[in-house]
């Protein structure tokens, strides 16, 4: 494991255990932006690399906390499935693509 990947699963962990008390919806927002900024981290990798990573991140913190108020096997992968459209989104963002008040 490179000091790269090293860095990411101790962030993924703590973002994890900052978790513990119930992964609110709100929480997803807040989420994907840190685990893109940590896989920006990673020089090694190509965007999709690096977009790749951020998917598996985030998709290990919804299986890892629980949702309050409803069940994990409805609401996970739910939220799953949003997850790579968010992450795109932020990289569309990131990068000035998004024609926003123009």
């Amino acid at each position: 494991m490179t000091d790269g990947m090293k860095q990411v699963e101790s962030a993924t962990q703590r973002i994890a255990l900052r978790l513990a008390d119930g992964f609110q919806f709100g929480d997803l927002a807040s989420i994907i932006g840190e685990a893109c900024e940590l896989a920006e981290t990673l020089s090694d990798l190509d965007g999709p690399g690096k977009r790749a990573v951020a998917i598996r991140i985030i998709g290990r913190i919804i299986d890892e906390t629980d949702t309050p108020w409803l069940p994990d096997a409805l609401v996970d992968p739910l939220l799953k499935q949003v997850v790579p459209e968010l992450v795109d989104l932020i990289v569309r963002a990131a990068k000035g693509s998004l024609r926003l008040n123009q």
